[in-house]
């Protein structure tokens, strides 16, 4: 008797929604099914309490708490299992009950402001293989459209937030669909459309003048199939100036430096809105990169730009006159002289005298002339080891290409600065505990300390930002979710030896950024700068113009990996001389003055001849692919073909590249979803 007392205050409650009262009308829903005889057997008490419970799921705001998330999972639960025994107990009735459910909800969603995201539990009472009717008739009851957003709109806020059904993203789908079919309905084929549109039918068509529209703000890259971490930092290359230009302009014949050539020429200069970069990928994947998987971007830069270097050297050491012991003297002899190897008194950068086969024990590393990447991105430090013990120091050369910054450890600061994390980089570090390093004159691991001293900055200055930690108990890199913010200007230190020290600084011009949670997964795309203030973002074959701003309001997960800077010039007009090698750095036809900032990329006269017969050739293998797509296009709406599909790029294949399982070009990374 107490049972039923407690159904008919189920059906007849006040309106009073909060957490407290959801309890109770679950407890009620544990007295049902503990006693199932006290279910009522009638269709309208059945549908009055199912009435109530859709009032409280729709009503009673969702938690944000963690366990109380945990528990509402739990109870909500035990309503979808009531509906269930309900289904088998009363199945004369459980249509009827199913349909005032549905009701009920779709009257709270297009009448109320919110309605709690436990509402979604509802729609767990209808079988998938239902869900299209379902749609159907919510489509069919749906007075304008406005009640039709704010449907969708509740749906795919359930998606973004805690759902408690589990095929919400079916019902999304069923919806998008449905208004499909209804806007094809509503227009006639496109024989009828023509018609009553009173359109012409010409019987000659001119294809002659087509103007190609482009659909990009420049040329962007196809993801072959998890490559975005390439098609990334080859952009952040392309808009590296100097690089482009010593690549473009140089006579370097390797595999490697003509594939490259081939695709800056193209990106630079052609027609199509994107191209397939399929013949660099097989030349450029470093041996240990798994075809089709995700890779980390950094580390394909890192190879990219050695191999670059390796082919670059091998071709001095083999090429005259460095193959005679004579060649290799007199070229050192002249070097220490000052003589030049070019008429007009300015040293050649593009085609720099080859060093001599290492065979040759007299013509030591340090006589190469430095390669175009040395030239582009590569600076000089001393590295300093001082012993905590005896106090003894050792002190190597280096050269590097990049700084890979980390964060400190943990602390109270919530915000970074690139700045910051430099000087970081570039303060002194103790080496105590497992970071203990070996005292060549204590004979053993010894705390210590270890400094770097700048001796010669780099022209374009590469930052990896090591926004991870490796996990030792799962073998995997976390991701750091550290806010950065990403200076436009920064500055770097620079002591030669037996010089002043000087302060060089440098501006922000491509940033590869990160999408996902996970280092070993996610998306890779870029910004970057041709010009000041005139900002693109390459996200694979999908480039758009942007602002600045949009790099600096990144939301997590999306965060920059990789900055690339450019070293600014003087006021006077050129760079600081102290952060400079002047003999062999710079190339004729870049002066001081208009290093760093004031580089120009070639135009397509500029390139050499056969650069300029490949984009040429291209561009006009394009134009007639769209001139021949257009006759079809009007061929087919002849036939009532309403299918028009624009040629995809290519370079040397034939072939369609595979799908991108990385994230693909089309996706708004703003969103909390990563595919």
């Amino acid at each position: 008797m107490a049972v039923k007392q407690h159904v008919t205050e189920l059906g007849h409650s006040q309106p009073k929604y909060d957490i407290e009262s959801m309890s109770k009308m679950i407890e009620l829903i544990a007295m049902l099914q503990a006693n199932p005889d006290s279910i009522p057997s009638n269709a309208t008490s059945l549908k009055a309490i199912c009435e109530e419970i859709v009032l409280h799921l729709t009503h009673t705001p969702a938690s944000r708490e963690v366990q109380e998330i945990k528990l509402m999972k739990s109870e909500i639960g035990k309503i979808c299992q009531f509906f269930r025994d309900l289904e088998h107990r009363t199945p004369e009735h459980y249509g009827d009950i199913v349909s005032t459910c549905l009701k009920k909800l779709y009257k709270h969603i297009i009448t109320e402001d919110e309605v709690s995201n436990y509402g979604s539990a509802i729609l767990v009472l209808i079988d998938k293989a239902r869900i299209k009717p379902g749609v159907q008739w919510i489509l069919q009851e749906a007075e304008n459209s406005n009640a039709i957003k704010k449907i969708f709109k509740t749906l795919a806020g359930w998606l973004e937030t805690i759902d408690y059904a589990p095929d919400l993203t079916t019902w999304v789908v069923e919806i998008l669909n449905g208004l499909r079919e209804e806007c094809l309905q509503q227009y006639p084929r496109s024989d009828n459309f023509r018609q009553a549109l009173d359109v012409p039918q010409y019987k000659q068509y001119s294809f002659q003048n087509i103007a190609v529209v482009p659909t990009n703000a420049k040329v962007g890259l196809v993801n072959l199939g998890n490559t975005c971490y390439m098609n990334s930092v080859l952009q952040a290359l392309v808009m590296t100036k100097q690089f482009s230009r010593e690549i473009l302009l140089s006579r370097i014949d390797e595999p490697l430096f003509y594939q490259i050539q081939k695709l800056l020429a193209l990106l630079l200069h052609s027609d199509r809105p994107e191209l397939t970069p399929r013949a660099l990928l097989v030349a450029a994947r470093p041996p240990d990169f798994v075809p089709g998987y995700q890779q980390d971007s950094s580390e394909f830069l890192g190879y990219l730009l050695e191999k670059l270097h390796e082919q670059e050297r091998k071709m001095y050491i083999d090429k005259k006159p460095w193959n005679t012991h004579e060649g290799a003297q007199k070229l050192m002899v002249g070097k220490a002289s000052g003589t030049t190897n070019s008429s007009s008194g300015e040293e050649s950068n593009c085609y720099p005298p080859s060093p001599p086969p290492t065979a040759i024990p007299q013509a030591s590393e340090t006589t190469f002339p430095p390669t175009l990447i040395q030239k582009t991105f590569d600076g000089k430090l001393f590295v300093t080891y001082q012993c905590g013990v005896c106090g003894s120091k050792s002190t190597n050369l280096d050269a590097f290409r990049s700084f890979e910054l980390s964060f400190p450890e943990p602390t109270n600061m919530s915000n970074y600065t690139v700045q910051k994390l430099l000087d970081f980089y570039c303060s002194s570090e103790k080496l105590i505990g497992d970071n203990q390093y070996y005292c060549d004159n204590c004979k053993q691991l010894c705390d210590g300390e270890r400094s770097i001293r700048i001796i010669k900055s780099p022209k374009n200055l590469i930052l990896t930002l090591k926004h991870f930690q490796y996990d030792q108990q799962r073998h995997t890199r976390a991701k750091l979710m550290n806010k950065v913010l990403h200076d436009e200007i920064i500055s770097l230190r620079v002591v030669p030896e037996l010089e002043p020290a000087s302060i060089v600084r440098y501006s922000l011009y491509a940033a590869v950024v990160h999408a996902g949670t996970s280092m070993d997964s996610g998306h890779y795309y870029t910004y970057a700068q041709d010009k000041p203030d005139c900002w693109y973002k390459f996200n694979d074959n999908f480039v758009t113009k942007v602002s600045v701003d949009e790099l600096h309001t990144l939301a997590s997960p999306n965060t920059p990996y990789i900055l690339f800077y450019q070293l600014i010039p003087t006021a006077g007009g050129g760079i600081n001389s102290n952060s400079l090698d002047l003999d062999d750095d710079m190339e004729p036809s870049v002066s001081l003055g208009t290093a760093g900032t004031d580089c120009q990329l070639p135009e397509l006269e500029d390139l050499p001849l056969h650069l300029r017969e490949i984009v040429h050739g291209d561009n006009q293998s394009y134009n007639e692919e769209i001139r021949s797509e257009s006759r079809k296009k009007i061929q087919q709406r002849a036939l009532g073909i309403n299918k028009f599909v624009l040629p995809r790029n290519h370079d040397s294949d034939k072939d369609d590249p595979p799908p991108s399982s990385c994230g693909g070009s089309s996706v708004d990374y703003s969103n909390r979803f990563i595919y």
